[in-house]
């Protein structure tokens, strides 16, 4: 699903959208983070901070958590820039939020520190 170079050249592989492993990612500076999913693959280089949601929707019917959607996230100074799979649409949505208000307009934990000083770069595939 996705992986992590860091500043000292190591890797981390990272799990599926049940078990992202993202509380498992050692406390080093991220570098880039390629992550692959549904067929999209996003490549972020260069960034302050990065983070990682996977949203889930309650179903009354089944009494089961339904997965509704996987968001990456990235920092630069105040602004983070979201790329969000929405499994209902089966569409990848990009868009800018300013730092605090990522997620339903509140601060997200779980971020994760990068490092910037090089210019900062996404790709889309």
């Amino acid at each position: 699903m996705y992986s992590l170079e860091f500043v000292d050249g190591s890797i981390f592989v990272g799990g599926n959208p049940d078990n992202s492993k993202w509380g498992n990612i050692p406390n080093k500076l991220i570098k880039e983070l390629q992550y692959d999913y549904l067929g999209k693959e996003i490549t972020l280089t260069n960034f302050e901070a990065y983070n990682h949601l996977v949203k889930y929707t309650y179903m009354l019917a089944t009494q089961e958590q339904v997965m509704t959607g996987v968001i990456i996230m990235v920092k630069e100074f105040d602004i983070v820039t979201r790329f969000c799979y929405d499994l209902i649409k089966n569409e990848l949505i990009v868009d800018k939020i300013e730092y605090g208000k990522e997620y339903n307009n509140k601060p997200a934990s779980g971020w994760r520190a990068g490092l910037m000083g090089e210019k900062t770069k996404f790709k889309i595939d």
